[in-house]
């Protein structure tokens, strides 16, 4: 009897020391994502067809034409190139109105303090281009890189793009101590699209979807072909979505203040939503934190049940593969379709939240 006890608890313990070699092994994907062909294709023909014929970095009868109506689609260069400090160039072609705006590769770095994202507007960050936070600035504890507040109909295509900040920067004084400056942040939006970037180390999120002024949660949003690296706190805080679709995205290398997740579900109030989420050919790893993690402490029994999928993925190298926590007072779902979960899952007991398939 005693014999078969020992052997049980060694079994265990070899059990528990094995997750956590898993667990802990920062370990790369099987596969790089590679980019949808057709979304860059598609990136490239709107280049083509916005602006056959001219030049986007320096053409004074287009601009011309421009601000006489003839022309629906802008370059930011048409307002000036500075290497130093880009933003007045940048903001005013995102401010003018125009349809298409492009940010053409001009063989260095637009550098830029926070821009503001109208509606109804495509957005083109031609191949090769980089977008870096300026240094000294984004002293706002909440100043972000590009920011979209109560709009809709965005479309923001950068493949073969990158956007940067300056996370070592903002740890460290004259910045006082933040978690809020993020890549991309969305507020209260709807039919949202952000392709094919790259964005990395932001003071916050690579990107952050929060309740707005006009609507409490974010609406039909795509993020499709995004490589989200090394940010402070998420690769992607969802605080409020509903219709949310995240597709060939890979969270990676967060570090810096918790929870550090490849992902957060974290709603703020109780009339926000997580739902109809669906995260599909992902890859979430070597994070600091937990690859998933849904905080649901402020839910209750006026929320609406959460609803989050997670298909064909990719889930390794981090301490904690799903964390669960705070789901007394709310009901729903978390399914997991064809994706192994590599790492320790947490999840509080007593929940009313459905986790199947992990």
């Amino acid at each position: 009897m005693m014999l078969t006890m020992i052997r049980a608890r060694f079994a265990c313990t070899g059990a528990l020391l094995s997750a956590l070699l898993v667990a802990c092994c920062r370990t790369a994907p099987p596969s790089v994502l590679r980019p949808d062909p057709a979304g860059l294709e598609a990136q490239r023909g709107i280049v083509r067809n916005a602006f056959s014929g001219i030049d986007p970095r320096d053409d004074p009868a287009a601009a011309a034409d421009f601000r006489q109506g003839l022309r629906t689609g802008v370059s930011a260069a048409w307002w000036g190139f500075d290497p130093v400090d880009a933003t007045p160039a940048l903001q005013s072609s995102l401010d003018s109105g125009a349809r298409i705006i492009l940010i053409p590769a001009m063989g260095r770095p637009w550098i830029t303090r926070p821009l503001s994202i109208r509606s109804h507007t495509t957005l083109v960050l031609e191949e090769g281009v980089e977008i870096l936070s300026k240094e000294g600035e984004f002293q706002k504890d909440d100043s972000s890189m590009f920011t979209l507040k109560d709009v809709e109909d965005v479309t923001i295509y950068g493949y073969g793009a990158r956007l940067a900040m300056r996370k070592a920067d903002y740890r460290q004084q004259p910045y006082a101590k933040s978690e809020w400056r993020h890549a991309i942040e969305l507020y209260g939006c709807t039919r949202i699209s952000v392709l094919g970037l790259t964005a990395e180390s932001s003071g916050g999120d690579g990107v952050y979807l929060g309740r707005g002024d006009r609507q409490s949660f974010n609406s039909e949003v795509l993020l499709r072909d995004l490589l989200l690296r090394d940010h402070y706190r998420q690769g992607i805080s969802v605080i409020s979505a509903q219709d949310l679709r995240i597709e060939r995205v890979e969270m990676s290398f967060t570090e810096g203040t918790p929870p550090s997740a490849g992902i957060d579900f974290e709603p703020n109030y109780a009339d926000e939503r997580i739902l109809r989420c669906v995260l599909s050919n992902c890859v979430i790893h070597s994070n600091r934190g937990p690859a998933i993690s849904a905080v649901l402490r402020v839910m209750d029994e006026s929320s609406r049940e959460i609803d989050i999928r997670v298909e064909d993925s990719y889930i390794a190298g981090s301490p904690i593969s799903l964390l669960v926590f705070g789901a007394g007072r709310v009901g729903g779902r978390i399914q997991f379709t064809n994706t192994a979960l590599q790492g320790i899952q947490l999840v509080r007991p007593g929940h009313r939240v459905e986790i199947s398939g992990n």
